[in-house]
């Protein structure tokens, strides 16, 4: 049971130093999906009419 913690434990640890290294590109992403999302939900939201 302890093993299978230190193991989810490394996983986050080792996320959070990539999310910090990489944090402008993933910013960059984070705000092209968003607009395509909010694109494509306004689309689906004038569908019925």
């Amino acid at each position: 049971m302890k093993k299978r913690l230190n193991i989810l434990w490394n996983n986050e640890n080792r996320y959070m130093r990539l999310a910090s290294v990489n944090r402008k590109a993933i910013l960059t992403y984070n705000k092209k999906i968003l607009s395509a999302m909010t694109l494509i939900g306004g689309l689906l939201m004038m569908l019925p009419l």
